[in-house]
C-alpha cells in the first residue's frame, strides 16, 4: 500500500514539471517566433512567400526528378531494344555472309566441272572430225584403240550415220560397249559458255538476299 501511495506523489510531479516546461518554455517560443514573424511581414520581409516559394520549387525539384528518372528508364529500355535488334542483325548479316561463301564455293566447283566437260568435247569433236574424214575400215581399229571413255565420247559427238559406219566395221562386242558407254557421256549443250553457271548461280545469291 505505501508503494502504490508513494508513486501516485511521484507520477504527479512528473506531470507538473511536465506542464510547467510547456507554459514557461515552449509557449514564450512559440508566441516570440509568431510575434518576429509579424514583425517581419510588418517591415516588408515576406518571409511566408518565401516559405511557400521554397515548399513549392521542393515540391517542383522533386515532380521533376521522379520524371527524369521515369524519362531516363524509358530510354534505357528503349537503348537496350536497339542492342537486340543490332545483335540480331549482326548474326543474319554473318549467316547470309556464311552462305553468300558456301554459295560462292559451290559456283566454282560447277565452275570448273563445266570448264572441264567442254574441254573433254572439244577434244571429242576434234578427234571425231578426224575419224570422219577416213575411210570406216581405217577409223575402226584408230577408234578401238583409244581410251574406252575417250571412244565412248568421240562416238557421243559424232553424228549416227558417221559413228555407225565406224562401229559397224568393229566387233559386235567392242562395238556394243562402246556405244553403252557413250550413252552415258553427258556433255553440255553447244549453248553453255563459262558465264553459265555464274549466271544461274548469281540467280540463287539474288534470291538469297532478298
Amino acid at each position: 500500500m505505501k508503494a502504490g501511495v508513494s508513486a501516485e506523489p511521484a507520477q504527479k510531479g512528473v506531470m507538473h514539471r511536465i506542464m510547467w516546461v510547456v507554459l514557461v518554455v515552449l509557449i514564450p517560443l512559440l508566441v516570440g517566433g509568431g510575434m518576429v514573424l509579424g514583425a517581419l511581414q510588418f517591415l516588408g520581409v515576406p518571409v511566408l512567400q518565401r516559405a511557400q516559394h521554397l515548399f513549392h520549387h521542393t515540391t517542383v525539384s522533386t515532380a521533376n526528378q521522379v520524371t527524369q528518372a521515369a524519362t531516363d528508364a524509358k530510354l534505357q529500355s528503349q537503348i537496350a531494344l536497339l542492342q537486340n535488334q543490332n545483335q540480331k542483325l549482326t548474326t543474319q548479316v554473318q549467316t547470309d555472309n556464311q552462305q553468300l561463301t558456301q554459295l560462292e564455293q559451290t559456283n566454282s566447283q560447277l565452275q570448273q566441272q563445266l570448264n572441264t566437260k567442254l574441254s573433254e568435247k572439244a577434244k571429242a569433236e576434234e578427234e571425231a572430225a578426224v575419224l570422219k574424214g577416213m575411210d570406216p575400215s581405217a577409223a575402226a581399229p584408230v577408234l578401238a584403240g583409244l581410251n574406252a571413255q575417250v571412244a565412248a565420247e568421240v562416238i557421243a559427238v559424232m553424228a549416227p550415220a558417221d559413228s555407225g559406219a565406224i562401229l559397224g566395221a568393229m566387233s559386235p562386242t567392242e562395238a556394243a560397249k562402246l556405244l553403252t558407254l557413250a550413252g552415258q557421256v553427258n556433255f553440255p549443250p553447244d549453248s553453255a559458255t563459262n558465264n553459265t553457271v555464274g549466271n544461274s548461280t548469281q540467280g540463287a545469291l539474288n534470291n538469297t538476299a532478298g
